[in-house]
């Protein structure tokens, strides 16, 4: 006897709204929505986070920071 297939459930950017409002989600929560999946986001480490700052800050000198 073979397992039984798994279902996912893929959602929509709708639902996902209506359970971050409903408060599913913690508030520091960092998940997000992927091609229907609903992902945990790893915690930044201090050089991902400092090379985020930097590129922000050259794109804000270049585009201006309402971009």
């Amino acid at each position: 006897m073979s397992a039984p297939a798994i279902q996912t459930k893929r959602w929509t950017r709708q639902e996902y709204d209506r359970m971050a409002d409903a408060g599913l989600f913690s508030p520091h929560a960092r998940v997000q929505l992927i091609e229907g999946d609903i992902l945990s986001m790893t915690p930044q480490s201090s050089p991902h986070a400092a090379t985020i700052g930097k590129t922000q800050r050259v794109l804000d000198r270049l585009l201006g920071p309402k971009v």
